[in-house]
This record gives structure tokens, C-alpha cells and sequence, in this order.
């Protein structure tokens, strides 16, 4: 599946604001101002546990108490090209590059803030 153009923001649960689990693309996407608060949560922004790929893309000003606040990546394939991460914060404390990966990614051309 491929999503172009879309602003998922306000989210609160214990997946992040996306959980993939298949083939997805996302390009041109925002994923902001999302919340895991729980003590099992996954991840703020993106659990991924398939094959994502994020193309010009903002991950931003996402929060959780304990779990990555930007992308959590398990037994799948995870490509970033040109995204921006900023704002995104564990337990209070701001980690733009809160990103868990699990194997490996390819990340090409980004900004960390």
C-alpha cells in the first residue's frame, strides 16, 4: 500500500499512530503530535513490524513515557529517505533520533533535529 500526502496527528494509543505489519510506502507524509503514555507501548509515531518505506516525510513532536517516540522497527525492512525527525520525546526528555531498529535500516539523506 502506498499513502502520499496525509497528516496523522493526535493519535493516542499503545501502537503508535501507524502499525504496520504489511508493505507500506508513505511519502510526503506528517506523523505529529502523537501519544503513547502506557507502560507497554510500542512506539509514538510508527511500530513497524513489515516492510516501510518513509520518502519526505516529517516524524515530529511525538511522545511516549518508555517506547521510541519516533519509529519502533522489529522483523521487517525499514527505508528512510529524506525524512526529518524533530521534537519527539521519551519520558520528558526530547530525542528526535528515537528510533529503534531491529535489523538494520537504510536511511538516506535525512535531518535530525
Amino acid at each position: 500500500m502506498s499513502i502520499a500526502g496525509l497528516t496523522v496527528a493526535h493519535g493516542d494509543g499503545d501502537t503508535g499512530a501507524i502499525y504496520n505489519l504489511g508493505t507500506l510506502t508513505l511519502e510526503n507524509c506528517a506523523i505529529s503530535e502523537n501519544t503513547a503514555a502506557d507502560f507497554g507501548a510500542f512506539a509514538g509515531a510508527i511500530c513497524n513490524a513489515g516492510d516501510l518505506t518513509i520518502l519526505s516525510s516529517t516524524i515530529a513532536n511525538n511522545v511516549t513515557s518508555f517506547a521510541p517516540a519516533g519509529i519502533s522497527s522489529s522483523n521487517g525492512a525499514l527505508t528512510l529517505t529524506n525524512c526529518t525527525f524533530s521534537g519527539n520525546a521519551v519520558g520528558g526528555f526530547r530525542s528526535a533520533q528515537s528510533v529503534v531498529l531491529d535489523p538494520p535500516a537504510v536511511i538516506e539523506v535525512g535531518v535530525v533535529e
